[in-house]
């Protein structure tokens, strides 16, 4: 039985994002990958849902979106405690 991971990144936006803007350009998937300059195999990632793409396809959907990496974490970074503070 495999574990599941809560991830801070929310892939299914990502996926519903990508899918509306490439119908709505009339794009397909080739097209997609193409001009996103990613794998055809990462593209049926990206269009699922998949939490198992790598870092650098994700900048890249992001770019091709042109939205920033930051508007699909699911949660905001915690503030660390100064521990030089005296």
């Amino acid at each position: 039985m495999t574990k599941k991971v809560n991830s801070p990144f929310n892939y299914k936006r990502l996926a519903k994002d990508v899918s509306a803007k490439r119908t709505a350009e009339g794009m397909s998937l080739r097209e997609f990958g193409r001009t996103a300059e990613i794998a055809l195999s990462s593209v049926y990632k990206v269009e699922a849902g998949e939490s198992t793409l790598d870092l650098h396809t994700i900048i890249q959907v992001c770019n091709w979106l042109a939205v920033p990496v930051q508007d699909y974490l699911t949660t905001k970074p915690t503030k660390r405690a100064n521990k030089n503070k005296g």
